[in-house]
């Protein structure tokens, strides 16, 4: 993660994209949430089942 805010500051890349640490761990956006300790986040209706944090 610090990789790509670093990438992103200092105009190296435009976009980063997730996708090994996603294949890796597809609960990683989730975790990231509850580790930044997110609010008011809207999920998909297909996903209110399983919104565990």
């Amino acid at each position: 993660m610090r990789l790509a805010q670093r990438l992103k500051a200092d105009g190296q890349a435009d976009l980063v994209i997730l996708g090994r640490a996603l294949l890796a761990d597809p609960a990683w956006p989730l975790q990231a949430a509850a580790t930044l300790k997110a609010q008011n986040m809207a999920w998909p209706p297909q996903y209110e089942r399983s919104n565990i944090f």
